[in-house]
């Protein structure tokens, strides 16, 4: 299965979303975080397929774990929305992360 990344940059600033990841305890993506440069009001969010929130944050260094109020989530595809402030223009993007175990 080919895997989805987005990229998004203007020089230095910029953020890249992974296609996917797996928290399976190796420390090796056990979290979906973006990598960000220089975004100003950022916040994402991870919604599961029945659109129950998984994941809202605003701080740049903050990862998805794959739970849901402490529990595990199932293996599948997950919704993510982005917005952030780029040359005094808010931007809002979507796309999907896979967990897999």
């Amino acid at each position: 299965m080919k895997q989805q990344h987005m990229l998004i940059t203007d020089g230095y600033r910029g953020i890249f979303f992974p296609g996917a990841f797996t928290p399976n305890g190796d420390r090796v993506n056990d979290e979906f975080r973006p990598v960000i440069c220089n975004l100003e009001n950022f916040q994402w969010i991870i919604f599961n397929r029945v659109g129950q929130l998984a994941f809202d944050t605003r701080e740049n260094n903050k990862g998805w774990d794959d739970c849901i109020k402490g529990q595990l989530q199932n293996t599948g595809v997950y919704l993510w929305t982005c917005s952030f402030t780029k040359h005094n223009r808010t931007e809002i993007k979507k796309g999907t992360l896979l967990l897999i175990r």
